[in-house]
This record gives C-alpha cells, structure tokens and sequence, in this order.
C-alpha cells in the first residue's frame, strides 16, 4: 500500500518517489524469505519504459546467533535483478545495520543493473558486497513488484533482518 504525500510513517509519494517504513517486516528463524513491502512496478511506477532507471534504497538492522552464519540478499521482481552471494557474518551479532543502494536500468537489448550491500559485520567495521546483475531481460525492471529476499546459509531462531525504510525512485530517460 502507497500512502499519500503526509499520510504519516507507512508511507509517502512525491513525484517518482516512493518512501515505504516497514518496521515491523522482519524475517527469521527461516532458511529463506521475502520481505512483505515492496513497490508495485506495474501500479505505483506506472509508464515505466525502456531506458528509464531506478535508483533503490533500502535500510535495515539484522541480527545472529551462536555461530557464524552466511546470508544472501537478492533484489528482484518476476526474476532476480542483483544479488550479493553468499556473504559471510560473524556470530552473535545484534541489531547491526544494513543497506542497499542500486541503480536498476531497462535497456532495449537487456538491463543493467548495478549496486551494492553494505553491512556492520563486526565492531565499527562495515563490509560492502557488490551486487551482481542476476537479469537479462529488456522488460524485466518494468513489470511486477520490486522487492527483497533474503536467504540465511542456515536457519535459526535468533538469526532475523528488518527492513526498516525502503525508497524507490523512478529516474525518468529525458
């Protein structure tokens, strides 16, 4: 659901921007899922078109138990657009921060998208992943729902990731 300009925290709309708080999306003691807030490609970013991008923003805390652990994250609509990898994090972690930046471009013989994970992995070092480009379709930034999964090497209880904030702003070609 996209808010209105000043609705309040679900949520806002200015121009070719989409602001979603998700505090409450969270994903845990599972080995693989997807976040419930997302932006619908085909109603909120309506007229999209070859050679038009995307530049996304997402924002969150995770957190780890017992032993070391691996997680991938995936950006994706009917197919995935960028991906981390398996990314190694450190054992016993709380409440540790998280971001994507991305840059999503429809091309007319493909896309080309690019962007990269950063996380607090241990004390106040923070690691940045690059995001592989995992898409190769022309139309494949322009329709469905722009979304996050997240998938954990192995599952537990007290391993979670909340999506906190997530910006999608339409960049329109000329």
């Amino acid at each position: 659901m996209t808010w209105g300009e000043g609705d309040g925290p679900g949520g806002s709309v200015s121009g070719n921007v989409i602001v979603k708080a998700a505090n409450s999306d969270v994903i845990s003691d599972t080995t693989s899922g997807t976040f419930s807030t997302f932006v619908s490609l085909t109603s909120e970013l309506m007229g999209m078109r070859v050679g038009d991008a995307i530049r996304l923003t997402a924002r969150g805390i995770f957190s780890t138990y017992g032993l070391a652990n691996t997680i991938e994250v995936k950006v994706l609509n009917t197919t995935t657009l960028l991906t981390t990898g398996a990314q190694t994090l450190a054992a016993n972690l709380t409440d540790r921060g998280w971001w994507i930046e991305a840059i999503l471009v429809a091309l007319s013989s493909g896309s080309n998208n690019q962007g990269y994970f950063t996380f607090s992995n241990t004390g106040r070092l923070w690691d940045a992943m690059d995001m592989e480009n995992g898409a190769d379709s022309a139309t494949s930034i322009l329709v469905g729902n722009l979304q996050i999964q997240v998938d954990w090497g192995a599952g537990d209880p007290a391993n979670s990731i909340n999506l906190r904030q997530l910006i999608v702003e339409r960049l329109p070609n000329g």
